[in-house]
């Protein structure tokens, strides 16, 4: 989640300056990203359901 703080942001002409400004993604999508990744590294540690079956 830190990286995507960090790293996931775009770029954008303000049109009224001409500056590039630097966006993020808005707060409220920090909680599904969030939450879609912490689903998937939990999926991916827990290991083949036949693993746990030959206990």
């Amino acid at each position: 989640m830190i990286w995507l703080v960090h790293n996931a942001y775009f770029m954008v002409e303000n049109p009224e300056t001409g500056d590039i400004d630097r966006r993020t993604i808005a707060w409220p999508w920090y909680a599904p990203i969030g939450s879609t990744m912490t689903f998937i590294l939990g999926w991916l540690l827990a290991g083949k359901r036949s693993d746990r079956e030959a206990e």
